[in-house]
């Protein structure tokens, strides 16, 4: 994933009086430290190399197993380059490996089901700097790391041949994760800085609820529909247990919704092509948008190809554009002048997203399909 970010049309406001310092002349200090209060920052985004594999076996007539690994929730930003938004959020990360086995049973020529269990890795890093004007403070920074369990369960039914209808749920994972929270250096008023402070971060993913129905229009034609739901709205504040400071991240989720269409079309018995558009309506408002999730409502596009080169062996790549709307992001920079005091810059700014997708796949058959025996000619 190549994602392309950046902040634009940044404005800031001191809003809090200092003593021997007035509004302008704060913004006069932190221009000192930022080269310029910016009005557009570079890339903030970080690009990512992910991997997803998948197993399945029929074990007779009528089950079958399968296991995946997959990466569902991430986010990585980083600000480290701009002295101002470092005071604010200097970086973010969330990563998630899943690992979900899943049985299925064939229950006749319509009706199958699957269920199943999935073991969830997660890992947080935020980091910030302590203070704009106070380099020589350092940076504070909360890892923290768990393993959760959770369930998935899903149906298909086909009604007639060539009409297939799912549904499928993913389980909402508790975690509680523990970390520590690190200070780089001495933080005035901070007992045990520099040093490490142990920590516990609990919070529930959200479930997810998939309904699609894919409809074949001839030997070689498909189309097919998906709605997706998100129960975001599980996400409030994720509050770091024994922080020092208090330290907190507040989000105030919505739900997350996403639309799709998509076709397939075989040019041959070797080639296939697909394409796809998609909405997805992001969790994140206007009112809740901030610089660690700079999320926004996108339009995904996508295309690819895939080659049979082998009937036991088959290769796949796509890509995908994620087309993200503008969005204002309204903040408050709180930090300290050392010999001053405390204030409070308030900024104004907006989203600039974009994200590619280049992906490739390969499946292998471990059983070659069973050879098509043709009819034989009969002659009088």
């Amino acid at each position: 994933m190549f994602p392309d970010a950046s902040l634009s049309r940044t404005t800031f406001n001191a809003t809090t009086a200092v003593p021997g310092l007035a509004g302008a002349g704060i913004l006069g200090a932190v221009n000192g430290v930022a080269g310029a209060a910016p009005q557009q920052t570079g890339n903030f985004a970080t690009s990512v190399l992910t991997a997803g594999s998948y197993f399945n076996v029929q074990l007779n007539k009528q089950w079958y197993f399968g296991l995946s690994v997959t990466a569902p929730f991430g986010l990585g930003v980083n600000y480290n380059g701009n002295a101002v938004f470092a005071a604010d959020r200097t970086r973010a990360r969330i990563t998630t490996v899943n690992v979900q086995p899943v049985l299925g049973v064939k229950l006749n020529d319509q009706w199958s089901v699957g269920f199943g269990f999935q073991v969830q890795w997660i890992n947080l890093t935020f980091e910030q700097r302590v203070s704009t004007l106070a380099p020589q403070l350092g940076t504070g920074q909360v890892t923290a790391q768990d393993v959760g369990i959770g369930f998935t369960a899903g149906v298909t039914y086909e009604p007639i041949k060539g009409t297939q209808l799912g549904i499928g749920y993913r389980s909402s994972i508790d975690h509680s994760a523990d970390g520590r929270q690190t200070f780089s250096a001495a933080v005035p008023g901070l007992p045990g800085s520099p040093g490490r402070f142990p920590i516990t971060i609990d919070q529930s993913t959200p479930e997810l609820v998939t309904a699609s129905i894919r409809q074949t229009i001839n030997d070689k034609l498909a189309v097919s529909l998906t709605g997706e739901w998100q129960n975001w709205r599980r996400v409030k504040t994720l509050i770091v247990g024994g922080s020092p400071t208090g330290s907190q991240l507040a989000l105030n989720f919505n739900d997350g919704w996403y639309v799709a269409l998509g076709a397939e079309y075989k040019l041959d018995p070797k080639w296939t092509v697909r394409a796809g558009v998609g909405y997805d309506f992001s969790p994140v408002s206007d009112a809740v948008r901030t610089l660690s999730v700079p999320d926004s409502d996108r339009l995904i596009l996508s295309g690819g190809l895939q080659y049979r080169w082998s009937p036991q062996i088959t290769l796949s790549a796509a890509y995908t554009a994620e087309l993200f709307q503008r969005a204002p992001i309204n903040g408050t920079i709180r930090s300290a002048i050392p010999n001053l005091g405390a204030f409070a810059l308030d900024y104004t700014t907006r989203t600039d997203v974009t994200a590619h997708l280049v992906s490739a796949g390969l499946t292998y058959r471990f059983d070659p399909p069973p050879a098509v025996i043709e009819a034989p000619l009969v002659t009088k």
